[in-house]
């Protein structure tokens, strides 16, 4: 069940295109996690990744989920307002991948992260979490 959560939600954030309307074509470099420098044609950039699946025989399951937008030449006045609209297009691409999964769903937190001096560079964070019922034994 979790693997195909975590499908359903890259798929979601790979469509987030400017050919689908989007104002970041996010989806073009969109990563489950890395561990390398992003090339000069990797950005705007999105890195994703599952952080925990703990499980209450209450309540379910709960994924935590982590996703980074990563901006790049954006212009000093603008930097704030263009990483903002980045960010919304990430959680609403998680909300609409809820929605079909037919899950809970929440976003935990969303902030700034940091920005070069240059303001080259700038990325924000947001978390979620989805609860879902499975197999006790499944992680």
């Amino acid at each position: 069940m979790r693997e195909e959560i975590l499908r359903v939600i890259e798929e979601h954030f790979k469509a987030i295109r400017v050919f689908n309307n989007s104002p970041f074509d996010l989806g073009k470099n969109c990563f489950e996690w890395r561990d390398k420098p992003l090339n000069d044609d990797e950005f705007p950039a999105l890195f994703w990744n599952d952080t925990s699946n703990i499980y209450d025989s209450d309540s379910g399951h709960t994924l935590s989920l982590v996703a980074v937008v990563v901006l790049r030449d954006a212009v000093s006045a603008e930097v704030a307002k263009d990483t903002r609209v980045a960010m919304q297009s990430v959680a609403h691409a998680f909300r609409d991948a809820i929605a079909e999964l037919g899950y809970f769903g929440k976003m935990n937190k969303t902030e700034m992260i940091g920005e070069d001096k240059d303001y080259r560079y700038i990325a924000g964070r947001l978390s979620f979490e989805i609860r879902y019922t499975d197999d006790e034994w499944s992680v």
